[in-house]
């Protein structure tokens, strides 16, 4: 309970600094809360005393102010609910645009390390449904204890000035009701947000993998296991969620109860003091409005309790991001590196302590305009060599050096100006062609895209498209070919116009001769610049500079492609592995 106390306390506290901002747009919203319930209880009073009175057949000038506060009470009600209802969601939305750029900050630098351990779905789950959870937390958990302190003390005043004992009596109701309630629905719930919140990211987990590998799914007639795995997760949910709502529902069952056994000895008191002729026959209705209508303040008391315990695991999934440690520190040197000059000395990287080192010592130098090929066996550390040099990793020691600026010194906004990375699986947005280009050069005119489309063979795709620039490529890039996929990348690629280009395996998912082409496209585009090839068809190497072959975290050869095939070691034997594989129309292309 203490650990519970402590957590929620601690959510209260991230809130109070989102919230600090717009505290006047809080305090709005609470003041039209309590005037609107407080209308409510003005209405209600006065037409009872209105009925009341009536019924004694006065003049009809003593009902005069009565039908003018009914008419005033009715109008404000409305216009203060409807001025609530804006202020409410004014805080709300400010509330979601702060939880959402809060996430942003705070998962941006953890990327790409974060999606060793938390799938993209999870991530999904907790960047929409989680932060959509928590965008209500003012209006359903922070404002309604308020406004039923608030209105308890302000109904047990207005019933004090009937009867002391009146007051008494509303207060100790309405107190125990707005206790009772959230600590049976706590008591009933206290595991349940947690445990939906869990099975919620479960199934958007499942429900974007599968989508996302249907046509494999389908191919290998996996249908029926995967809607069963589906229904399964959906269903685990569901009773989760069935658990939750029955802790609501009696809570919904005690606001009728505890407000009618309040009403009871309300009612009871006040004959007792008509016989006394300590009251007037005329307000015993009037009374019986009050409290009531008082309960209004207390109802949400029991969906408060709930919303809480609902946002409190929310909120634990996703400060607990925050403990993934950021990979690569920022930093503001505003250092500049002179040229493109690239210099490794002594790397060395390990993905955790506990774990071997994955680069052990790799050393080489790369002044501006040279090209480098990097080869070897899966695992040799190849593609996390082109993450340190990113700064996506961070190394433990050894230096690298981009004109002579360390690159721990750089900030990493400037060295990625200088850097272009076209990866295993570079990503294409759902969206248009236009606003995928954009990527890479925000601002460029539709003349500059149109050139960077034409310099890598696109020209005759996009001259057949209806919408030109703004056609729609599909989430993946899912309505172009394999072949179409890459070169509009390379497209992107080419409006950055960098200094230094890394290739990951640009070939790769390819078929033989479009990767030719591709291959050949990328040599004509990066003519003059600094270039890290990576690639296990050693072909694609041969017009390279130096060649590095890795093994086992370690640069084992070195040289020309002549020079390695001369050698006769692990590049050789590799070549020839490929050579004896080749199809001969592919040796004749």
């Amino acid at each position: 309970m203490s650990l519970y106390v402590y957590k929620g306390i601690d959510l209260l506290k991230e809130f109070s600094k989102l919230l600090k901002p717009y505290w006047k747009q809080a305090l709005l919203s609470l003041f039209f809360s309590l005037a609107t319930i407080a209308s409510s209880i003005g209405l209600l009073g006065t037409s009872a005393y209105l009925l009341s009175r009536a019924a004694q057949q006065p003049s009809i000038a003593a009902l005069q102010v009565s039908i003018v506060g009914v008419r005033f009470f009715g109008i404000s009600r409305g216009v203060f609910r409807y001025l609530e209802r804006l202020a409410s969601h004014s805080v709300n939305f400010h509330l979601l645009k702060e939880l959402r750029v809060w996430f942003y900050q705070m998962i941006e630098p953890r990327v790409p390390a974060i999606f060793a351990t938390h799938p993209s779905g999870d991530l999904l789950a907790r960047s929409t449904a989680d932060i959509d959870t928590l965008e209500n937390f003012y209006h359903r958990v922070i404002s309604p204890p308020l406004v039923a302190f608030l209105i308890t003390a302000g109904g047990a005043v207005l019933m004090g000035s009937f009867s002391f004992v009146l007051g008494v009596v509303l207060a100790i109701g309405m107190a125990l009701t707005g206790l009772i309630i959230p600590l049976i629905v706590h008591f009933v719930n206290r595991r349940s947000g947690e445990e939906f919140l869990k099975a919620r990211a479960a199934l958007h987990v499942a429900l974007i993998e599968n989508l996302q590998g249907m046509a494999d799914l389908l191919v290998f007639g996996y249908q029926k296991k995967t809607l069963e795995d589906t229904e399964r997760l959906i269903n685990q949910a569901g009773v989760v969620q069935s658990r939750m709502n029955a802790g609501i529902a009696l809570a919904r069952s005690l606001n009728v109860w505890l407000p009618g056994l309040t009403l009871l000895v309300i009612l009871f008191q006040a004959i007792d003091l008509i016989g006394q002729d300590r009251l007037d026959a005329v307000y015993l209705a009037v009374l019986a409005m009050i409290t009531l209508t008082s309960f209004e303040a207390i109802t949400p008391m029991g969906e408060a309790a709930a919303s809480f315990d609902l946002c409190k695991s929310a909120y634990e999934r996703l400060f607990s991001l925050k403990n993934i440690a950021i990979p690569v520190k920022a930093t503001r040197t505003g250092l500049k590196p002179e040229n493109a000059s690239l210099v490794v000395e002594n790397l060395r990287f390990r993905y955790g302590t506990d774990l071997d080192e994955l680069l052990r010592g790799i050393s080489f130098d790369m002044p501006a305009g040279k090209k480098i090929g990097l080869v070897g066996p899966n695992g040799a550390g190849k593609t996390t060599l082109l993450h340190l040099l990113l700064r996506f990793l961070e190394y433990e020691s050894g230096s690298i050096r981009i004109g002579n600026c360390e690159l721990r010194e750089i900030d990493v906004l400037e060295l990625r100006k200088r850097m272009t990375i076209l990866s295993q699986s570079t990503y294409l947005f759902s969206g248009t062609l236009r606003e995928n280009l954009l990527l890479g050069q925000p601002g460029a005119s539709d003349k500059t895209l149109l050139a960077a489309i034409e310099q890598v063979e696109l020209g005759s795709w996009f001259n057949g498209l209806p919408d030109g620039l703004d056609a729609w490529i599909g989430e993946h890039g899912v309505k172009l070919s394999g072949g179409e996929r890459r070169r509009l990348v390379m497209a992107r690629s080419l409006l950055r116009d960098t200094e230094i280009y890394l290739l990951d395996e640009p070939g790769l998912y390819l078929d033989p001769l479009t990767a030719l082409k591709i291959n050949e496209l990328l040599r004509k585009i990066t003519a003059g610049r600094s270039v890290i090839w990576v690639s296990h068809c050693l072909g694609d190497l041969e017009p390279m500079d130096e060649i590095l072959v890795l093994n086992q975290g370690r640069i084992i050869e070195r040289g020309s492609y002549a020079a390695l095939i001369h050698q006769n070691g692990l590049f050789a034997q590799m070549e020839r592995a490929q050579k004896s594989s080749i199809p001969d129309y592919l040796e004749d292309a």
